[in-house]
């Protein structure tokens, strides 16, 4: 990231194409609900205007996250409006809790497309809901731009295809699990593994299967592999497997739960080698952790708020919410932006095929919170989008980010 003043031109240059800045207010957004109830950002409904949607979790275990997004994906539609919206029209956005429930992410993305007129999708962060959802947007024909990182979000398993309308806004489980194994062996270094992983979270096997195929192509050796369920409360028998192979450093890829409660039940066992994760290890890590020092641990991270062109996404946040930013905030305001974007390059904002073929074409270099994007036409998944590597903070205050990095 060595060119962040251009990248900050190339933000402000991306919202005079992307918008029509014609002036205007903001419109207050009202704070998101744990609801299943649709909830708009902007009320009453305008003549004209263009309805897009999201389908998140704001309730349950994944509720922090869920309600980061629906936050920056209100944020994008706020300031989308406020420099003249698409073409003229405003954006109405309709948040539907989907409470980490598949049946219930299907019924609310039912709802926006037959009901509420939705054009464009907000789509999960749960890959197990970007798998059931995405056969449904296929029949549909209505574009969701998410964070749901297993690669079956974005190609149909059994016909190894693209899903037309599905479309990752942040580097695959694939290009994550082999940055942090490439940074591992080419920087720490390590010779030896092991790995921890939720054997029922397509998120987490999609993360172990990679790391391991890299760490083994580069002459790390896994030398043991143990996984966990669902409801899973303690891994220390798995964990006293893989310790007694004493390896070089432990890859534990899961939700934020599962890494810290994985965390703690290492250092307890008297291992003091390298932990290494995935992109859930920020907040609410440090609180789970609380009372284990957090050492020799290193994960990744998607945006740094501190650069030119990410600040005023972190400032906003900060000064709404009095604390640091959720990186799921940038992840709702991402997926606006890239579906923004396609409805301005869409040859008609009112039919969602045209929507999705400009998502899939004229996503090329725009500016993101999380740096430039480019979608992949034939995979719908970024390509050369990097990650950083991060670590946290011997107080636990911050998540320091210690370098960009792309799988060598």
């Amino acid at each position: 990231m060595k060119k962040k003043i251009s990248l900050a031109l190339a933000l402000v240059l991306m919202f005079s194409l992307v918008l029509t800045a014609c002036g205007g207010k903001a419109t207050e957004t009202p704070a998101p609900t744990q609801s299943t109830d649709a909830q708009a950002s902007q009320a009453p409904a305008l003549e004209g205007e263009i309805v897009i949607g999201s389908i998140l979790d704001t309730s349950g275990g994944m509720a922090a996250a869920g309600l980061a997004t629906v936050w920056g994906a209100d944020y994008a539609v706020e300031q989308i409006n406020a420099n003249g919206g698409i073409n003229g029209k405003k954006l109405k956005i309709i948040h539907y809790d989907v409470k980490g429930d598949p049946n219930e992410a299907i019924n609310a993305y039912n709802r926006l497309v037959d009901q509420d007129g939705a054009v464009a999708v907000v789509g999960p962060g749960l890959s197990n809901i970007g798998i059931a959802v995405a056969p449904i947007a296929e029949e549909k024909k209505v574009p969701i731009v998410g964070h749901f990182m297993d690669e079956r979000c974005t190609t149909n398993e059994q016909t190894g295809e693209k899903w037309n309308y599905m479309f990752l806004a942040e580097p695959s489980c694939n290009q994550q699990a082999e940055a942090i194994a490439s940074y591992a062996c080419e920087k720490l270094p390590i010779e030896t593994v092991g790995i921890l992983y939720d054997s029922s979270n397509a998120y987490s096997v999609t993360h172990a299967e990679p790391f391991a195929a890299y760490c083994e192509a580069n002459g790390v050796k896994v030398v043991a592999k143990e996984s966990f369920g669902k409801d899973a409360k303690d891994y220390k028998a798995q964990l006293s497997k893989i310790i007694a192979q004493n390896p070089d450093a432990i890859f534990v890829p899961a939700y934020v739960q599962q890494n810290a409660l994985a965390y703690v039940q290492i250092r307890q066992l008297g291992y003091t080698g390298i932990v290494l994760g995935n992109n859930t290890y920020n907040t609410p890590f440090d609180t789970l952790v609380e009372g284990t020092p957090v050492e020799n641990l290193y994960f990744l991270f998607n945006v740094d708020y501190s650069s030119e062109y990410t600040k005023f996404l972190g400032d906003a946040y900060r000064a709404e919410k009095n604390e640091e930013p959720f990186i799921n905030s940038a992840f709702g305001y991402d997926a606006v932006t890239i579906i923004a974007n396609g409805l301005k390059n869409a040859d008609d904002v009112t039919n969602s095929e045209t929507i999705a073929k400009a998502i899939e074409t004229k996503t090329v270099d725009l500016m993101t919170s999380s740096g430039p994007i480019t979608l992949n036409p034939d995979t719908h998944r970024p390509e050369g989008m990097g990650v950083y590597i991060a670590q946290w903070a011997a107080d636990m205050s911050k998540v320091d980010l210690l370098e960009y990095y792309i799988a060598k």
